[in-house]
């Protein structure tokens, strides 16, 4: 009751979320696996409507600026409330909110505002640059320099950073997997 029909496994990386006691949220697998539902819906979007605080920042980074079109605004889409967007915005999958690269959201209660800021690998490390964030998901993981350049952005606020990824390179397994496993108090994989 009330957790969205996850699996176990996308139950308990909730609860590991939700508890708060990690930087780095890593969920990896195969295609198709659910990754991106148990990351960027019943953990991103349940923080942003829940937990998110007037004037929090937030990025969501992908491969392209083409690639947020059909995954992670479509999952914006799909578990926020509609309430949450702009009155003038709508979603095509093709399309996705367009071109915009920052979305304004209206937080549930009177809570106030925080804004979502579409990044992507393929942009200058420069555009990682000058700013205090609440938290990050970054879909698709594949540039291991996006991880020691937004890591810094998180300090301020004690922020964290969802991370959904086929396990196809090597840092993967060295920078997040390992350590995890060897008890690394940051990353939960």
């Amino acid at each position: 009751p009330g957790n969205l029909g996850g699996n176990q496994k996308q139950l308990a990386f909730q609860t590991a979320f939700l508890h708060q006691k990690h930087r780095l949220y890593c969920a990896s697998g195969s295609n198709q696996s659910s990754k991106t539902a148990a990351v960027g819906g019943m953990c991103f979007c349940l923080y942003l409507r829940d937990y998110a605080r007037d004037g929090d920042q937030f990025w969501v980074i992908a491969q392209t600026v083409d690639a947020h079109r059909d995954v992670p605004q479509g999952t914006l889409w799909q578990f926020l409330p509609k309430t949450m967007f702009p009155k003038d915005l709508t979603y095509e999958p093709r399309l996705g909110f367009g071109l915009i690269p920052t979305l304004t959201l209206t937080l549930p209660g009177q809570r106030g505002i925080c804004t979502v800021r579409f990044k992507s690998e393929d942009q200058s490390p420069n555009a990682y640059e000058s700013a205090r964030l609440a938290g990050i998901w970054w879909t698709e993981c594949q540039a291991e320099w996006v991880l020691d350049l937004i890591q810094p952005r998180l300090a301020r606020y004690g922020g964290w950073v969802l991370m959904d990824f086929v396990p196809l390179y090597g840092w993967h397994r060295y920078r997040l997997r390992i350590p995890a496993e060897t008890g690394n108090p940051d990353i939960f994989y």
